[in-house]
Formats: C-alpha cells, structure tokens, sequence
C-alpha cells in the first residue's frame, strides 16, 4: 500500500512539473554581445577637462554587454531584468594642459555601467511593450599618460531611469524588430541609452542585430563626464 502511494505521489508530482514547465510559469532570456562604437565628448575635474576625440584621439576599442530577464505570472510583482555594459576604450593624443600633463599622451577610459530593472509586461502578442524603472550604478575613469606623470580621474554615481522596451513580431517567421531605452533628465545630469535592432529566432535560439546610442551628461561634485557613445551591435541569446 505504501508503495503504491509512493507511485502515485510521484506520478502526481511529475505530472503537475510538466504542467508547470508547459505553461511557461516563469521564463528567462539571456543575451551577451558585442558593440563596437565611436566616442565624442568631454571628461575631466574642476578646470581640467579634455576632450574625448580631438585632444586624446580615443577609439571604441572594446563594448560587451550582458542581460538577463526573468519573468513570471505573480500579479502585480514586476519582472526583473539585470544589465551589465563595459566600455573600454584608447588612443594616443596631445593636451596644451591637462592635469599638470602637456604634449603627447597615452590614454585609456574604462566605463561600466550596472542596471537594475523592475518592469511590467504590459503586451504580449504580435506587438510587445515592457515599461518600468532602472537604477543605473555608473563607474568610468579615465587615465592620461605623459611625460612622466600620470592622471587619473573618475566619475561614479547611481540614478534613476525610465525603462521602456517595444517589439513587433512577424508571425510564423521567427522575425521581429524593436527598440528599447533607459533615460533620465535631473538635475542637470542626462542619460539616454537606447538601441533598435532586428531579431531572429529559431527555437530557443536568438541573434541580434542593430544600432545603440549612449548619451552621458554627469557630473559627480566637480568632475565631468559628457559622452556620446553609437554604434552598431551583435549579441547572441537564450529564451527559456
């Protein structure tokens, strides 16, 4: 008799497991890519700015990011979305003054960002429409070389943003196109980041395609960061 109710629990438990799994209860999607840009705009402390392109001539170098998006069925709990972005970039330039440093210069500006999602899944059909907030950790430095003396400067902060994303899909062909943006306006510190792209998927696979625009205006006490950062992208993910 046990062993029977044994059986019978198992069966049970199985059972209700596939019925979870195929009702897709809770869903994920990773993606990670490559985004290669060109840099302009102007970076530095109190009286000591330089500019990005023309004085430390910097280059896109180096841009991956990662996401991942969990999602769920529980009424009115917001789906969570965790983005990671890492921008690396250098070059050789001449300052008048920078820092105490003149003349030619090796530079290098590492910027990374975090963000923190909460969003709702408003549509969810052939148009889909996510909306929410993001809070973004901001890390950048920048570091100058040149005749034998070294600066570095860094800029770091956290702000809230308005999340939105939007998409159309294609029926029966795996193919849909659409934009997503974080940004914010306040107290005289602006971000907008926002991206549009072509998908295709086919199964749980995903490749992505398209162009992202970052526009920084911060400033962390007296230290400055204006950036404008675009540029094509590719990533590559998973949709459970």
């Amino acid at each position: 008799m046990r062993k029977q109710f044994l059986s019978v629990a198992v069966a049970t438990g199985m059972a209700v497991f596939s019925g979870i799994a195929s009702a897709d209860i809770i869903g994920a999607e990773v993606h990670a890519g490559y985004w290669g840009q060109d840099v302009a705009g102007d970076f530095g402390v109190g009286s000591d700015v330089v500019n990005l392109e023309n004085n430390l001539n910097l280059d896109g170098d180096d841009g991956h990011f990662v996401s991942v998006s969990v999602e769920h069925p529980v009424p009115l709990l917001p789906n969570v979305k965790v983005g990671y972005t890492n921008i690396k970039q250098s070059g050789n330039g001449t300052v008048g003054s920078f820092d105490g440093i003149t003349g030619s210069t090796d530079s290098e500006l590492d910027l990374t960002f975090v963000d923190l999602t909460a969003y709702y899944e408003v549509l969810d059909n052939i148009i889909d429409l996510d909306l929410g907030l993001t809070v973004r950790s901001l890390d950048s430095e920048l570091t100058v070389s040149g005749g034998g003396m070294e600066s570095v400067t860094e800029v770091k902060g956290a702000l809230p943003m308005v999340y939105g994303a939007a998409a159309v899909n294609l029926p029966f062909t795996g193919v849909s196109a659409g934009a997503e943006a974080n940004l914010v306006s306040y107290g005289g510190d602006s971000i907008v980041d926002g991206s549009a792209y072509v998908q295709y998927s086919i199964s749980l696979l995903e490749v992505r395609g398209g162009y992202r625009m970052l526009d920084i205006d911060y400033e962390d006490d007296n230290a400055v960061l204006k950036m404008k950062n675009s540029g094509p992208f590719l990533s590559v993910g998973l949709d459970f």
